[in-house]
């Protein structure tokens, strides 16, 4: 809010303080102020709905793969990440079971040691895929570490000290100093490819990156996180990008209420839609429905009402309700209202993505 203030300050905007036909502009440029910082205001203060969203894999075929096979990823780090995928992989669960079945490392390196298969540089695909026949996978992920590494900088900062008060503890005279300072940055970069035995095609793969870092100085009585640490975590965030990859995964999602329209309503009306913003601020929507749908029933004009009880349809699963709801807010609009626009083409967005996730669901 500081910031935009601060946009708007007199020495950016070239006006003067002069007065003219009677009108101090110094006044008007208060009042253009107040009305921006209100406007910033009101928007940061909108009530809206946090919800989870169950979303399909962002590559299909990977994510219609049952069963898979982790070959060891090249270069290095390649054994760490190698074995955290795997983890990863194991911990998928979704609707409380788990989506693959991750064949044992035991049995790959059987496999790999019996074939006498040579894994001196990067897998290619075809022994891949020989491998997975051999291990009855469906799905074989191969790789190579781009980058595992963590590098420090070192910079120093000033610091100012006092060096003289008076009788009242009053610093009189400032000194500069400057302390030495160490920032850490840890950086991993692998591509990981998802094969699909049967077909012998892949069906993903991306260059996926994460990074970790820490800095302190020598004044903070604490040292800089090791590097390992480091590397833990910037492994562990390129890692999750693969999870969004093959599995289907659940993003946040805020959703602005409306609470107002162009319609007068009656008071009785307007305390019930604000009941139900109180009941969603605590996390009880299905109260809030209740009383929004009330509201409803006394109510039958104008856009904020089917809005909220898209909203209510949306949040429950029921999008082909909500996209009703949300089409007749739009037809009582007399012009454009954002929220309905961007409910309108959101909802469009997850009937799509409802027909991808029954296809992973259900495979």
């Amino acid at each position: 809010m500081i910031q935009e203030s601060r946009t708007f300050s007199y020495k950016g905007t070239g006006w003067s303080f002069v007065r003219r036909n009677g009108m101090n502009l110094m006044g008007l440029r208060s009042a253009f102020l107040f009305t921006i910082f209100g406007f910033f205001l009101l928007e940061a203060c909108a009530p809206k709905i946090k919800t989870n969203v169950l979303v399909p894999a962002k590559a299909h075929g990977a994510a219609q793969l049952n069963r898979l096979a982790v070959l060891p990823f090249q270069g290095k780090c390649g054994q760490e990440i190698t074995s955290e995928l795997e983890s990863m992989l194991v911990g998928i669960k979704v609707n409380d079971g788990p989506y693959f079945t991750v064949i044992e490392r035991q049995a790959i390196n059987k496999v790999i040691s019996e074939q006498k298969f040579q894994f001196g540089g990067f897998v290619d695909e075809n022994t891949a895929v020989n491998v997975a026949h051999l291990l009855g996978a469906d799905g074989i992920i191969i790789g190579k570490v781009d980058d595992c590494s963590a590098e420090d900088r070192r910079y120093q900062e000033e610091r100012s000290k006092c060096a003289l008060t008076d009788k009242d503890g009053k610093c009189l005279k400032w000194r500069s100093q400057n302390v030495s300072c160490t920032e850490r940055v840890a950086r991993v970069y692998f591509t990981p490819k998802v094969i699909d035995v049967k077909s012998g095609q892949v069906v993903a793969s991306e260059i996926l990156s994460g990074s970790a870092g820490d800095s302190t100085c020598s004044d903070s009585g604490r040292a800089v996180a090791g590097k390992n640490d480091l590397l833990v975590k910037a492994r562990s965030t390129a890692i999750e990008k693969f999870r969004e990859i093959v599995a289907p995964h659940y993003v946040k999602m805020e959703i602005k209420l409306l609470t107002s329209d162009d319609t007068k309503m009656a008071p009785e009306v307007k305390k019930l839609i604000e009941n139900g913003v109180e009941w969603s601020n605590k996390g009880r929507l299905d109260r809030a429905c209740e009383q929004w749908g009330q509201a409803g029933a006394l109510h039958g004009v104008g856009y904020a009402l089917p809005y909220l009880l898209g909203v209510c349809a949306e949040v429950s699963g029921n999008f082909s309700k909500a996209e009703d709801y949300y089409r007749k807010a739009d037809m009582n609009t007399g012009s454009p209202v954002d929220e309905i626009s961007e409910a309108l083409g959101r909802i469009k967005l997850k009937i799509d993505n409802q027909r991808k996730l029954q296809n992973q669901l259900t495979r």
